[in-house]
Parts: structure tokens; sequence; C-alpha cells
């Protein structure tokens, strides 16, 4: 399972083509499966020879490589050996960093894309997946093995499902097509979020909703930097004209930039939306601090005059001095006198406070 936050092992002094995996730590062994398929006939198994793959390879049929783990250089070493794949190209299938991308080669075409798989304790797992498309076959390294290609699976075990009645190019598609299609799920959930936080934050904000708005800013950035250079990889297999698609594809190609062009669009409204959320968040924040600096306010106006009583009363008077001395030291309801006034400038004030409508 990925990381929440993966530091990339380097390889600086190392010259191009080098096979240096820069994911995260993996323990697991490395699997592989194969599907071979016709019209007519369908096979999955796991893989335990690379040659015997190899070898399945026809022009009659199509031939599906996956490759659950790239901690295994050795393994992708054999593949490059054998479908004469260039080492740079190696070199970036291991590079799990890498921005999505395509390169169109004279006898294979290279896809790096990203894909999600959920999220966990506020991070999404995210997981590289590179495709190489051939004539009659496609070899996808997933980083972390998921069931990601269960559709296809099923679809593929219909023999009048439009999968079997192509080629590896609308294989390759069906494979980003699912890729892509992981992010809408992912992208309704955080914005279900955002929508209840909208209310919950206008009402009653706490510094924990704060720091969830963060996680959901960040997220929207991670999904749009993800899925966003997709575009660019679709527009450039259209544009390239090579062999290996076939231009009766060209229209599901079409509909997966529009389903990805989607995506970015839901994106960008949805961070908007959580920026807008810190917003509120924030002058939900100052208006209810000014309602209780209201409410502090009005009491110490209400005592200012109370204490200026209190304190003319708390002075030493000599009333035999004088019948002008405070007579009221004197007045045996000088006491009542003194909380009666006290009460009227109370009441007095509150009346003001209530017509000027500041509580």
């Amino acid at each position: 399972m990925a990381a929440k936050r993966r530091k990339p092992r380097r390889k600086a002094g190392l010259p191009p083509g080098s096979l240096v995996y820069l994911g995260a730590p993996q323990v697991d062994k490395v699997e592989m499966s194969l599907v071979h398929y016709t019209k007519s006939k369908y096979r999955r198994k796991k893989l335990t020879s690379l040659t015997d793959a190899f070898s399945q390879i026809s022009d009659d049929s199509v031939t599906w490589i996956n490759v659950h783990g790239l901690h295994n250089t050795e393994i992708l070493m054999e593949i490059g050996r054998l479908f004469k794949i260039d080492p740079l190209v190696l070199e970036d299938i291991l590079n799990v960093g890498h921005r999505p991308k395509v390169e169109v080669m004279a006898n294979f075409i290279h896809v790096i894309m990203k894909a999600v798989l959920g999220e966990k304790d506020g991070e999404l797992i995210r997981s590289q997946l590179s495709l190489i498309v051939g004539k009659n076959y496609v070899i996808s390294f997933e980083e972390f093995p998921k069931e990601l290609f269960t559709p296809i699976y099923d679809r593929l075990k219909n023999p009048e499902g439009r999968l079997r009645e192509n080629g590896a190019d609308y294989l390759a598609y069906a494979i980003m097509d699912v890729v892509v299609d992981n992010y809408f799920p992912i992208l309704t959930g955080l914005s279900e979020e955002i929508e209840d936080l909208d209310e919950i934050v206008l009402n009653n904000p706490e510094p924990e909703q704060l720091q969830r708005i963060f996680t959901l800013k960040k997220q929207l950035i991670n999904i749009r930097k993800n899925i966003a250079p997709v575009r660019e990889v679709i527009v450039k297999l259209l544009r390239s004209e090579s062999p290996l698609l076939n231009s009766s594809n060209a229209k599901y190609f079409n509909d997966l930039q529009d389903h990805v062009i989607q995506l970015v669009e839901n994106a960008e409204v949805y961070r908007e939306m959580a920026v807008s959320l810190q917003e509120i968040y924030l002058t939900s924040l100052s208006n209810k601090m000014n309602e209780v600096m209201k409410v502090l306010s009005i009491i110490a106006t209400i005592f200012i005059p109370l204490s200026f009583l209190a304190g003319i009363f708390g002075m030493n008077f000599d009333t035999s001095a004088s019948p002008y001395n405070m007579p009221e030291l004197s007045s045996p309801y000088g006491y009542i006198i003194f909380w009666m006034i006290c009460l009227l400038i109370c009441g007095g004030l509150i009346i003001f406070f209530r017509r000027k409508k500041w509580f």
C-alpha cells in the first residue's frame, strides 16, 4: 500500500538508463499475470516465465502481460531485452514520481498515468501505471498490486464484447479508461464532504474543520496535477498517426479525453469551493468573535456607571461636618436608594441597546 508521504530515493551520478526503483521500499514479491485472447478464446493465468509469454505473441491474438510491483529491476531488464525496450523507457517506468506522458516509438507506445486507488487517513493512495503498447501485445506495470483491472477481466470473458473484437490499442484504451473512471467516485466523495462542511462551518466553525478544509484542498490539487496532463497524452496519441493505433478507435480516445476534461473542470470547481469554504470559516469565526466581543462590551458598558457610583459611595465622607457631605450615608433608605439607582441605570442601558439593535 502506498505510503502517505513518499520520499523517493535518488540516483544522482548514475548514467542515463540506470534501472533504480525510486518508489517506497516494498517487501512483497513481484507478481505477473498473462491474458491471452482472440475472438473465440480467452485465457488468464499467473505468469512465471516471460519467455513463455513472449513466445505466445502472434498476429491473430492479443497478449496482455500485467506486472504487479516495480521493485524487482531484474524482471524489467528481462522485459526490456525480450521486447527491445529502450533503457530510458524502463528508467521512466521505475521513476514513480514521473509526470504522466506518452512516447510514440517505432515498435511500441509508452504511456505513464497516475491511478488513484482510494483514500486513507486523509491522504490519496496513488499508484503509477505504465503501459507498453505493441502491435499485438500490451504490457502494464502497476506500482502497487490492486484489483484495478477487474472490470476489464470481466468484459474479456464475454466473447461478444468489444474488447475481444479489437486489438491491443483498444485494450490500452480500456485500461486508460478504467484509470480515469476511478477518479470520478473520489471526486464525488470530496464534493459531498465539501457540501457537508459548508453547512457545519457556517453555523459552528471549529479548528478541526479548518484542518479538513486544508486536506481537501491538497487532495484536489493532487488530483488535478495527476489527471490534467492526461489531456496532452491523448492529444499526442491522436496526432501521432502511429500504425499501432487503429483509426477506427479514435472516437473512443476522444471520448476518454472528454472524461479527462470533465474531471479537470470538476477538480478545479471543487478546489474553488474549498477555498470559499476556508473564507466562510474565517468569516464565521470572525463573526462569532465579534458576537462575543459585543456581549463583553455591553456588560462592561453597563458596569461602568455602576462602578462609578460604587466608587463614590466607597469614599470616606463625614456627614457630621456638613449635611451636603453625602447625605445618603445617613439616610435610613440609602442602601435601597443606591440599588434602585443601579437597577434603573442597568434597565435604561439595556433598553437603549435593544432599540439600537446592538443585541
